[in-house]
């Protein structure tokens, strides 16, 4: 954390740490007595209406307080997920091997992305440039179509990861 903080400055726009500023607008709103009562009650009231819609909570809450670039990851998982369980809706041992496959994949890349993360907050801290994609292949490294094209790419080998057979498995 404190590497991370030196390098970025936590709830910085590197670093935006978004649950810990919501707790913070919390915690700062009950001890000067000032809490944003307008949004307490427009959050009570998502709630309720969700409750009422049988919607879930927890993936709506998710999606209005973290930005877009975290929770579409999400949802393109949740859409991979459904597309398994379609596949195999007529065999449900398969089906369930297959999620908890892609579920262990996903939870991989996560742990894979927060350790890189560190690793480059270290760089940063001791000031090494290991930017050599944007040196080598500038174009590729500011190309918006390129970084679709790769989230397709991983999106499409986690499903194909998922639906894979075990070996000695039939």
């Amino acid at each position: 954390m404190l590497l991370l903080d030196k390098a970025y400055g936590i709830g910085t726009a590197q670093v935006a740490a978004p649950q810990a500023s919501l707790m913070k607008l919390i915690v700062e709103g009950i001890m000067t007595a000032q809490l944003p009562w307008t949004l307490v009650i427009v959050g009570a009231a998502i709630a309720i209406f969700c409750a009422l819609a049988s919607i879930p909570i927890l993936p709506v809450a998710l999606g209005i307080y973290l930005p877009i670039s975290l929770t579409a990851p999400v949802l393109i998982g949740g859409i991979i997920r459904k597309i398994v369980e379609a596949k195999f809706k007529n065999n449900e041992e398969r089906k369930a091997g297959s999620i908890e496959r892609g579920i262990l994949l996903a939870s991989g890349l996560v742990a894979g992305d927060a350790l890189t993360g560190i690793l480059i907050a270290a760089f940063a801290v001791l000031e090494v440039n290991i930017g050599i994609g944007a040196r080598l292949f500038p174009a590729l490294a500011k190309s918006s179509l390129f970084s679709f094209i790769m989230f397709i790419a991983l999106g499409t080998w986690v499903y194909l990861f998922a639906i894979k057979k075990n070996k000695g498995v039939e």
